[in-house]
């Protein structure tokens, strides 16, 4: 849900003209209706806080179901606050107050953005203290031995949640308020050629360099010396592929996952959770280590860029040629911000969700292949198998290390597989329902479920002539939506001409 949140800040962050204050309030009350909706909000993650411990507490033997509600709850409130904040600038007129408070002659000071997404971040801050009990609470419940180490103190816990939304939501963000100051300061900054190629340029070296922020954000420790680590520098060699280095994430059993970051070597990280490495097997991770080393493989992280960056000029394009039908008002610029960024939110969720789906499928099946034995039916692997280099074989026991290690994953990280297909009895539980379906939707939907994944590859096991059409069928669809973009974009330009592409509307 990162990127709804994103969405949804960097709105708030748009020159809007918000509505003033009610029945003529004045800045003060403004604020005290704000604190209100603030405190109420924190009143009702207190009491999801509670429901979760006490439940724990009197039925340590319902934890699954217990977390599920836990789970539910804190997805509810995710949408409450979003809702409670909207409610904030627009009812209760904090959007103009806080405009207001930092406008200064016709002015407003750079960094005013941060202002008005006060209430939302001290309510966000606020729920990570609460929350924290039930967190700790299901944690030291849980059967899982990997699961009851060491949990985060309260500050450690607030420091880990806001590092991981410091790299998903917050920087981004701050690039977007950075952006809004310098067009104040120098309004002019971003308008003619020079501005537009300056946009651009600083969008390439965003992608570039963002993910060399990892290890720093998330305060990341290379993974140390030991049998683990030589096993994935071989499996590097073996699969040709090059990194700055290899992490380990402590998130104290929260989660396991592991991801990659970097276009090019010298910026490459490859990262491991701890409870990953603590619940999979050797086999398992390095199969895992071969998923990641799929997206490098396949070119998707240089792929993502593109798609982003011709993504980003087809949607400004196509906004330019709208403003110039015949007949048409041309919108202000602030009324095309926020259109764009709407439009540019929704083409993500839709056009890349829908991309990188397919992407992840290929890194699955490169992750079987990382494994793979030259026998395409082989019934087991033993210490003194060969496994086949550049992962350019199929076999069974690949796919079903790999499908062992997406089981475990989805195990420990308490995704419980078909968790919205249960009772839909009343109003109540129809509602339950939906938001568990808009929930696995919002955090699946870069990588589909674990369920289809796993149904998918172990088709492969049967029939390994399918892998090499998925393959065709999936580049033939990467390759054809960026010729799409490029020849969308080039006819756009054509019809309205290049000086019109680097003018602001």
């Amino acid at each position: 849900m990162p990127l709804l949140l994103l969405l949804c800040l960097v709105l708030a962050c748009l020159p809007i003209d918000w509505p003033a204050p009610p029945f003529g309030f004045g800045s003060a009350e403004s604020a005290a209706l704000t604190a209100g909706v603030v405190v109420s909000l924190l009143i009702i993650v207190k009491l999801f806080t509670v429901a979760t411990v006490s439940g724990i507490a009197r039925r340590p033997a319902d934890r699954i179901a217990i977390g599920r509600a836990h789970g539910l709850r804190r997805l509810i409130f995710f949408f409450l606050n979003l809702g409670g904040f909207g409610f904030a600038l627009v009812a209760c007129g904090w959007g103009f107050t806080a405009n207001r408070l930092l406008t200064f002659g016709d002015s407003l000071l750079p960094g005013a953005e941060i202002l008005v997404l006060a209430p939302y971040l001290i309510t966000l801050l606020g729920s990570w203290v609460i929350v924290y009990d039930a967190e700790r609470a299901l944690q030291q419940s849980s059967p899982e031995p990997a699961l009851r180490g060491e949990f985060w103190t309260r500050s450690g816990y607030v420091l880990f949640l806001l590092r991981y939304h410091m790299l998903t939501v917050f920087i981004p963000v701050g690039f977007t308020i950075a952006q809004l100051g310098f067009v104040r300061i120098a309004p002019d900054i971003f308008d003619g050629v020079l501005g537009q190629v300056l946009i651009f340029v600083g969008l390439v070296a965003f992608i570039l360099l963002f993910p060399s922020l990892f290890p720093l954000v998330l305060g990341l420790r290379p993974l140390p010396p030991g049998r683990l680590r030589d096993r994935i520098e071989a499996a590097a060699g073996r699969l040709g592929v090059r990194y700055h280095n290899l992490y380990v994430w402590n998130t104290r059993g929260g989660l396991a996952t592991a991801m990659v970051s970097g276009l090019v070597p010298r910026l490459r990280q490859i990262v491991f959770t701890d409870l990953l490495l603590t619940t999979l097997t050797e086999d398992e991770v390095e199969s895992v280590f071969g998923h990641e080393v799929g997206h490098v493989k396949h070119g998707h992280l240089i792929y993502y860029g593109a798609f982003l960056l011709l993504s980003v000029l087809a949607l400004w394009v196509a906004f330019q040629a709208v403003q110039q039908i015949p007949g048409f008002t041309p919108l202000s610029k602030e009324t095309g911000f926020v259109l764009l960024t709407m439009a540019g939110g929704a083409y993500l969720f839709l056009a890349f969700g829908f991309v990188s789906r397919r992407c992840e499928r290929q890194a699955d099946v490169f992750g079987c292949k990382s494994v793979s034995c030259a026998d395409p039916v082989c019934r087991g692997h033993k210490s003194e198998t060969a496994l086949v280099n550049g992962g350019k074989a199929l076999c069974r026991t690949g796919v079903g290390t790999f499908v062992s290690a997406l089981e475990r994953v989805e195990d420990v990280n308490g995704m419980a597989r078909g968790s919205t297909t249960g009772s839909r009895r009343g109003l109540l539980g129809w509602t339950s329902w939906m938001l568990r379906l808009v929930g696995d939707w919002l955090s699946t939907w870069q990588h589909s479920t674990i369920a289809k994944r796993v149904a998918f590859l172990k088709t492969l096991a049967e029939d390994p002539l399918k892998e090499r059409r998925f393959q065709r069928r999936v580049t033939a669809l990467r390759w054809g939506i960026l010729m799409l973009l490029i020849v969308g974009a080039v006819v756009l330009i054509a019809w309205t001409g290049w000086r019109s592409l680097l003018e602001l509307a």
